[in-house]
């Protein structure tokens, strides 16, 4: 095969003497150029190592994206109690208390208290807010745990928070968009609802 200096290096890592080349067919080793670029190139990889694909369709929602504090025109909550006589005097001091500590918080709207007018035991608080968002941070407040949850945990057990979807005025109309998706009822713990899940209708 002969002598000679080393030629080109193949894919393997070997040699090939130049002297046993055609120079004809790889000119490069007879003029002491280097290893043509197929053997030392460094390919880029494959789209699909590298690329970062969009999410399927299927992941990517197609609905509106439900936002706590501007979706919904506000949140009502309307809180009942069965109020004995011989404690209206306390309820009705301890009602205006929680209310005025509730005034206080961010996104507080308004509030009213009320007497049924069926019913002498039955009461109704019923505060507005922002949104969802903001109730629920009031709720988390230290005063408002001190001095309102005490007493609103004794209302009838039953739900309270309502989202504001329609709203009505002289001036016109708002609508909004409930937080609750439509699979709601059917899903349990351990699983999530798809992002693609409408929200209720209401």
């Amino acid at each position: 095969m002969g002598g000679g200096p080393p030629g080109p290096r193949t894919p393997l890592g070997w040699s090939l003497p130049c002297l046993a080349i055609d120079p004809p067919r790889f000119p490069a080793c007879a003029a002491g150029a280097r290893a043509p670029a197929r053997w030392t190139s460094v390919h880029p990889a494959p789209a699909r190592w590298t690329s970062v694909h969009p999410a399927p369709a299927r992941w990517t929602s197609v609905h509106p994206v439900f936002d706590s504090n501007t979706s919904a025109p506000g949140l009502v909550v309307i809180s009942r109690f069965t109020v004995p006589t011989d404690q209206a005097t306390q309820f009705a001091l301890d009602a205006r208390t929680a209310i005025a500590v509730l005034a206080e918080r961010p996104g507080f709207v308004d509030a009213v208290l009320g007497q049924s007018t069926d019913d002498e035991s039955l009461r109704v608080i019923t505060t507005r807010w922002e949104g969802i968002g903001a109730y629920r941070r009031a709720l988390s407040s230290y005063e408002v745990k001190v001095a309102a949850i005490p007493f609103l945990s004794l209302a009838i057990d039953e739900p309270s928070a309502f989202e504001i979807v329609h709203t009505r005025t002289p001036e016109g109309t708002s609508e909004g968009m409930s937080g609750l998706a439509a699979d709601a009822g059917s899903i349990g713990l351990g699983f999530a609802s798809g992002p693609d899940i409408a929200s209720v209708t209401s």
